[in-house]
């Protein structure tokens, strides 16, 4: 069987060292790739996981609702997506676990979709509230960023809330 490369030297020590060192530089740039293939990969995800075809979000908002997505999937493992367009908007294919919420800014409409097992654990009239209600004067005033950090602020904490309440009984 013929050797892919041979490692020179002069005696079987320094032959082996050489090998083992060679071995080291391969499994070395390997995890390089992958560092860097991870790294890229998320920086593409939180390009997608909030979209802003408008740019009406400030560099702060947006870092801001990264900070929320990033907190919602560690903590409760829910993935954020969010989508500011001008255009129609279409409510993409979600798994059980993501939660979107939409603003369409022409015509003032906002849509939110919560993942099944989170709309059963909050109350009711919360749900309806941040589904119906709470964009309205947000929407009115083009502070479209400000009402999403708020939604998920108080979606946050009524999770929290819920958490604190089942824990005490």
């Amino acid at each position: 069987m013929r050797v892919f490369f041979k490692v020179e030297g002069k005696s079987s020590a320094e032959r082996f060292l050489r090998g083992f060192g060679v071995f080291f530089v391969i499994i070395g740039v390997i995890m390089l790739f992958s560092w860097n293939f991870n790294r890229k990969f998320n920086s593409i995800k939180e390009k997608l996981d909030i979209v802003d075809m408008d740019n009406v979000l400030t560099k702060d908002e947006h870092a801001i609702l990264k900070e929320d997505a990033a907190r919602f999937q560690s903590t409760y493992g829910i993935t954020l997506k969010i989508k500011i367009s001008k255009t129609a908007l279409q409510v993409p294919r979600l798994d059980p676990k993501t939660l979107f919420i939409g603003i369409n800014t022409s015509e003032d409409l906002a849509v939110v979709e919560l993942p099944p097992l989170l709309t059963r654990a909050l109350d009711k009239d919360f749900v309806l509230y941040l589904k119906k209600e709470h964009f309205t004067d947000y929407l009115k005033t083009s502070r479209y960023g400000v009402g999403i950090e708020v939604a998920l602020q108080l979606l946050w904490e009524e999770l929290n809330s819920g958490m604190n309440t089942q824990g005490s009984s």
